[in-house]
């Protein structure tokens, strides 16, 4: 049997379910930043690529990014270590925003495809 998904069924997926069990009511450490990082990254970057090793960037976490096929350098997610909120280009996203978008399964579409082999 072969199954074909969407890379933004995955996503949407995966990430709803994290972002559902991040908490920045404390604060955003480490992880969570991680987890936001991804979740945005697949949702308002591209579906092709990554964020790297989220770093510490003084009051805020730093995750640059691989975009594309090739992998280029992108522009780095930067994730306030109190709110969990996203200055991005000329947006801003909030993490409750971004959360609500995956629960509300508004984001972006993605023409990425994994196909899985099951026995």
């Amino acid at each position: 049997m072969v199954i074909i998904l969407t890379g933004s069924t995955l996503a949407y997926a995966d990430n709803a379910c994290i972002l559902s069990q991040v908490r920045v009511n404390d604060g955003v450490n480490l992880k969570e930043a991680g987890l936001i990082a991804q979740a945005f990254f697949i949702s308002q970057i591209s579906g092709c690529g990554f964020p790297l090793k989220v770093e510490d960037g003084q009051g805020k976490w730093v995750a640059k990014t691989r975009v594309g096929y090739d992998g280029i350098y992108g522009k780095p997610i930067h994730i306030d270590k109190r709110t969990g909120n996203i200055p991005w280009a000329s947006t801003f996203v909030s993490f409750q925003n971004l959360k609500k978008n995956y629960k509300n399964k508004k984001f972006r579409k993605k023409s990425q495809l994994v196909v899985g082999f099951y026995p």
